[in-house]
């Protein structure tokens, strides 16, 4: 009796071990260069929140990407905000990239959240930039051609 008893718990031991795993582990982590410099990841369901620090050195509140499966390409840092580009399309190169985040790409419109020379984050869009060849830029957080 005592036999089958030990057995079962330690099956009921190991199992449960496998359960209580959280849901969070780091192995259900998207990579990305995020990891670089965000801690305190997590998923819970479609969203994947973090800590990033900032281009200070500090980290800001904790942000998150919704729908972060629908990321093409690399999930980074901007400045203490996780984020990636959705959409149909890659995003096109340019310096926008270094002060805008939240990037959407859906036909010839690009939508972004850009940062503003006092610090503010506001959401922009461009159109008609696809076979652009010189920089798309973020002025005081307007997209535009250059």
């Amino acid at each position: 009796m005592f036999r089958i008893s030990s057995v079962v718990a330690l099956v009921c031991c190991q199992l449960g071990a496998v359960v209580l795993q959280p849901a969070n582990a780091q192995s259900s982590l998207p990579r990305g260069t995020y990891e670089q410099t965000c801690v305190n990841s997590y998923v819970s369901g479609n969203v994947l929140y973090s800590l990033c620090k900032n281009r200070s050195g500090y980290y800001n509140q904790q942000t998150q990407i919704v729908n972060f499966r629908e990321c093409r390409g690399d999930i980074y840092n901007i400045d203490g905000f996780v984020t990636c580009t959705k959409g149909t399309a890659e995003e096109p190169r340019g310096s926008y990239r270094e002060t805008c985040r939240d990037i959407v790409i859906r036909n010839n419109f690009m939508y972004a959240t850009c940062k503003t020379k006092s610090g503010r984050w506001i959401s922009t869009s461009l159109q008609n930039f696809a076979g652009w060849r010189g920089d798309i830029v973020n002025i005081d957080g307007t997209l535009a051609l250059r």
